[in-house]
């Protein structure tokens, strides 16, 4: 299945990165976003039935750090 996330609707500078697995210390990485020029990020990649995949989601809002990290298993 490919999946493709995108920040649309951020008004800040925003990147998206894909790891797979479950726990934090052993994350591979799968995918990672590249900037639009209107600054929104875009990542694509291919997922397996059945594995677990995290969604890290960073911004930099005028020199604040944000970031966010959510799982989802397809």
């Amino acid at each position: 299945m490919r999946v493709v996330a995108w920040t649309i609707g951020s008004s800040a500078d925003t990147l998206v990165a894909v790891y797979e697995g479950n726990e934090l210390t052993t994350l591979t990485p799968v995918a990672c976003s590249s900037r639009l020029p209107d600054r929104r990020a875009r990542v694509e990649f291919t997922a397996r039935a059945g594995v677990p995949y995290r969604f890290q989601v960073a911004a930099d809002e005028e020199f604040t750090q944000i970031l966010h990290t959510t799982q989802r298993t397809i």
